[in-house]
């Protein structure tokens, strides 16, 4: 038994792949998907956003008596900032951050060490 010839369209597809491949690029940053608190907070407070840092921002959020109260007790007393979060999604939708920023705001986080 040996193997079947590879069909156009296979070789089509290997070949793709091929030429899209960059041996130099730089491989993708490893996002975290959970920070410490004094991480993810400090990556706030680092991360400018308007007049104020984004840990400002996300406080008004927070503040605002629309926001739900679970949301609020949830940023008081949360250990660990998850990135699959519903309150730290829902932070973000609010504050127009987009995934792109919010996996560089975890990546910052990851990097901080006291």
């Amino acid at each position: 038994m040996g193997t079947k010839p590879m069909t156009p369209e296979q070789i089509a597809a290997v070949m793709a792949v091929y030429d899209a491949h960059d041996p130099d690029a730089e491989p993708p940053a490893n996002v975290p998907q959970v920070v410490s608190r004094f991480q993810g907070r400090e990556a706030m407070h680092q991360t400018l956003l308007g007049e104020g840092s984004l840990f400002d921002a996300a406080e008004a959020v927070l503040a605002h008596p629309d926001t739900p109260a679970m949301y609020r007790r949830a940023w008081d007393d949360l250990q660990e900032f998850r990135r699959d979060s519903e309150m730290l999604a829902a932070i973000a939708e609010m504050l127009g951050l987009t995934s792109a920023q919010i996996d560089a705001l975890f990546i910052l986080a990851g990097s901080i060490e006291a």
